[in-house]
């Protein structure tokens, strides 16, 4: 596995569009979460059209894979 840029943030917290519950998250490095429970309504979530995970779907910040393509890609034109 490739090493990640140094910023990327490894959690996220999570809000469920049916109860509004906000949880706190661990990501998955290198894995696409494609569905998400919800631990307070049991709701089960899936990723939204577009999006490529359910963290970048209903998380707080983008999931890892797309934080570092975005670091590296400003990293790179910004210097």
């Amino acid at each position: 596995m490739k090493k990640l840029h140094n910023e990327v943030r490894l959690t996220t917290v999570m809000s469920c569009p049916e109860c509004k519950l906000k949880a706190p998250v661990a990501m998955t490095v290198g894995l696409r979460e494609q569905f998400y429970q919800c631990p307070k309504c049991n709701t089960l979530h899936s990723a939204k059209l577009g999006d490529c995970c359910v963290y970048c779907s209903y998380g707080d910040v983008q999931c890892p894979t797309i934080q570092d393509i975005s670091h590296r890609m400003r990293d790179t034109c910004f210097n």
